[in-house]
């Protein structure tokens, strides 16, 4: 495969990442409505567990970083 044809590959996957991550944001504004605590290290703990790359984890790590931005930014989490 040329450059070119490897740099198209990676296009597609960008937009199916970009995607899923719009996707995941969307639940995560959905569950701020029900979570009591605004960042649950145990959980985030367990997906880490499931990653075995440091690069993904950091990626994660961000993630969940905005994430929670996200939650205090547009007012969903609500704590009780």
């Amino acid at each position: 495969m040329s450059l070119k044809g490897i740099r198209s590959q990676i296009d597609i996957v960008d937009e199916q990442i970009v995607a899923l991550l719009n996707d995941r944001f969307q639940l995560v504004l959905q569950a701020g409505k029900y979570k009591s605590i605004l960042r649950d290290a145990a959980r985030e703990k367990a997906i880490l567990a499931h990653i075995h790359s440091s690069y993904i984890r950091k990626i994660y790590r961000e993630i969940f970083r905005s994430s929670r931005r996200m939650l205090l930014r547009h007012g969903r989490f609500i704590h009780k």
